[in-house]
This record gives structure tokens, sequence and C-alpha cells, in this order.
């Protein structure tokens, strides 16, 4: 074993909508006991809370604004699970920033297990009438490409949010 400390003090579950991050990131971080980050609820939080900001740079900031900052926030803490939402402006970013600090686990089941998620959760409606299946699918493509920055792939569909927690688990931090 090194002497060297891991920089690595994170774990950021990063993939395609309706693969079950948000959902595993928070039984990991409840058994770990750590703080929990919904990218995409926090960059929402922080676009409604920017008075501060407006007046400080004289505009409203882009998204892209506040997701970088958000990375950059990100970078510094420690014993944090992170939920990284592929549709992040700066995702590729987010995915290398993160991957410095943090183990990447990526979430990728078949296609057609997400599409079916995907049509079962209204959340995910506007995405699919405005897409479609093909667009849906090169989407996902793109997202999947990425798969060689991830510490951890998980593919099986049949693992329960539990099963997950329990591997990503096992894997880093036995």
């Amino acid at each position: 074993m090194s002497s060297q400390s891991n920089p690595r003090h994170n774990i950021t579950f990063c993939g395609f909508h309706a693969t079950g991050k948000s959902m595993t990131a928070q039984v990991v971080a409840r058994r770990m006991r750590r703080q929990l980050v919904d990218f995409s609820e926090e960059t929402g939080k922080r676009n409604r809370l920017n008075l501060y900001t407006i007046a400080r740079i004289g505009r409203k900031p882009d998204v892209e604004d506040v997701e970088t900052k958000l990375i950059e926030d990100l970078s510094y803490r420690r014993e944090t699970v992170i939920a990284l939402d592929c549709d992040s402006e700066i995702y590729d970013e987010a995915l290398a920033a993160l991957g410095e600090v943090s183990y990447l686990v990526m979430l990728d089941p078949p296609f057609e297990t997400i599409w079916q998620r995907l049509n079962a959760d209204n959340r995910y409606s506007g995405m699919i009438s405005r897409l479609g299946r093909a667009g849906t699918y090169n989407s996902w493509q793109r997202v999947t490409g990425k798969r060689q920055a991830a510490d951890l792939l998980l593919t099986d569909p049949q693992l329960s949010m539990l099963e997950l927690a329990r591997l990503v688990l096992h894997c880093f931090f036995t």
C-alpha cells in the first residue's frame, strides 16, 4: 500500500436519465453518512438564489457559469456523494474535473431498459415527445460514449438500488 493518500475522496454517479443515479447515490450517502449533492437540484437552487451574484456581476449568470462554479465547489469538498446529471451544459468537463477527486460510477443499463423507465416516468414525457425514440437513443449514445472515464461501469438492469449501493461500497471501501 502506498503512503500517498488517495485524492479521490468522493463518489460521483453518472449516466443517462432514468438509470438510478440519484436513488443509488442517496442509498450510498445514507449508508456512508456522507453528504449528498444532486447536481441538477443544486444547479436549480443556485440559479434561483442569484440576487447577490446578479448585483456583483451586473447580469444573471448563464447556466454554464452556475455549473462551472458548482463543479469548482464540489472539487474542494470531501466525503460527498454526487449524482451528476447528463443534461449538464458542461457534462464532459464535469466528468473530467470530478473524476480527479471522485470515484466515477457510471450506471448504464441497456437502452431498452432506459426507454421503458423513461416512458413510465412522467418527468420525462416532454423529452420523449421532443426527441422521440431515435433522438433519445442518440443522446444516450453520447452519454455512454464517456464510459472510459468511469472507474466502475454497472450495466445490469436487474440490480436493485440496494445491490448497486452494496457493490459500489464493496469496490471502493473494503
